[in-house]
């Protein structure tokens, strides 16, 4: 009599990998996702007798590139593994995966820390026994070896186009339009651009230049206005000279410069020029006495907005924290003239600076009022002054843009709250 004995079977559960790049079509044979799937919970399916069990959690990964591990299906995966929900990682393909020896080798340390298994359905192994670990480290060797032929194969090509003068960098830029891929000047456009690097050199500011540009109805190749970080680019592209740049070196180009190599030096020193200031604080340093203290009718928070001309002055605005600072939908009737602003103020709560401050300068007796300040609140015309001792002033309100002469009252003291 034969008796047969029943051995305990220790349930794995079974993680199912599907990835579909974007390079992909959906009709190619066993590209899709679900494909995939199908084939990988046949195999495991045909496992179950050394308890093999598909779970219910799908990790797919639809148009995503195996040269990288960035990709949700599998942070979710090895979130997974490290919280012991998968005992073996079952995948169509090993380059379904991955396809860097490095990023593989990085998982593969992440699933034996686990315990956990990696099988390839289609490559019949699996990394529990020594021979398959070597299979799969040969296998992704190639894979890895065919995906640096392609990149190589990539680069060559690109290499070619731009010796042939053709344009590899997508949209085509400012001052130039697209020709069977060539680069070919356009008139009216790069007649903008050497107006940009000629006007640059004079107004040394590139939000004055954007201003400029917009008044006098000019619009980049959108449509829409120009502005100080657009000028700035614009002054840096090297492809105005008639350069191409690649992998950040520039090399000769083959399509026609707009601006000429003096224009292009005497722009990049007036560049460096207003940098080397800024570095070493030739211009003038920004005041800002009453940062924090002014209020809206609203009660947003009202910040500094300031320039320099290109002489060197400084202009200083307050205006509501948010606020667009430029532009045509700029609300200039929120803005207020900082010097005239500061000076309403010092005039509206002078009989409340202590004897030994009121002589003193500008910036010193600021201070001095700072610290008898609490909050200043913008009405509609006039402007309240809360100060620390319990006194409210109320002035007049000027400084508007569109205003002129300022006005002040002081209320009494006996209007003084307590």
């Amino acid at each position: 009599m034969w008796i047969e004995r029943s051995r305990e079977v220790i349930i794995k559960r079974c993680a199912i990998y599907t990835r579909k790049s974007a390079a992909e079509t959906v009709e190619r044979a066993l590209s899709t996702l679900d494909a995939q799937r199908h084939l990988c919970e046949s195999y495991v399916a045909s496992q179950a007798g050394e308890g093999w069990v598909a779970i219910d959690e799908r990790y797919d990964d639809g148009g995503f590139s195996g040269g990288s591990l960035d990709r949700p299906a599998v942070k979710r995966l090895r979130d997974d593994i490290a919280a012991g929900k998968v005992d073996v990682v079952v995948v169509y393909k090993i380059d379904r995966l991955s396809r860097s020896l490095i990023d593989f080798s990085r998982l593969m340390g992440d699933f034996e820390a686990k315990g956990v298994s990696f099988v390839s359905v289609t490559q019949a192994f699996n990394t529990s026994h020594s021979m398959g670990r070597l299979t799969l480290n040969v296998l992704l060797s190639f894979a890895q070896f065919e995906r640096e032929l392609a990149s190589e194969r990539l680069r060559d090509k690109a290499a070619a186009s731009r010796a042939q003068g053709l344009w590899q960098n997508g949209q085509r830029p400012f001052g130039y339009r697209l020709e069977k891929g060539r680069l070919i000047v356009d008139p009216i456009e790069a007649e903008t651009v050497r107006f940009v690097y000629r006007r640059y050199i004079q107004t040394r500011s590139s939000r004055l230049l954007a201003e400029e540009l917009h008044h006098k109805g000019i619009k980049n190749k959108v449509g829409t206005n120009f502005t100080g970080t657009s000028i700035a680019k614009i002054l840096r592209n090297r492809l105005y000279r008639g350069d191409l740049v690649h992998n950040g070196q520039p090399m000769p180009g083959v399509h026609e410069a707009i601006i000429t190599e003096s224009l292009w030096l005497n722009a990049r020193k007036t560049v460096e020029s207003i940098q080397q200031e800024k570095r070493t604080g030739l211009r003038s340093p920004l005041p800002h006495p009453f940062k924090g203290l002014i209020f809206g009718a609203s009660g947003q928070l009202y910040s500094q907005n300031a320039h320099h001309n290109r002489y060197g002055q400084l202009f200083r605005y307050y205006l509501p924290s948010g606020r667009k600072r430029s532009g045509p939908e700029r609300d200039w009737t929120q803005r207020f003239r900082a010097d005239t602003f500061d000076d309403v103020v010092l005039n509206a709560i002078a009989a409340f600076v202590p004897l030994q401050d009121r002589d003193k300068d500008k910036t010193a007796k600021i201070k001095a009022v700072r610290s008898l300040i609490s909050r200043i609140d913008i009405g509609d015309n006039t402007i309240t002054i809360g100060l620390h001792s319990g006194a409210i002033v109320v002035a007049d309100l000027v400084g508007r843009i569109r205003k002129t002469k300022p006005r002040y009252a002081v209320a009494p003291r006996e209007q003084v709250s307590s």
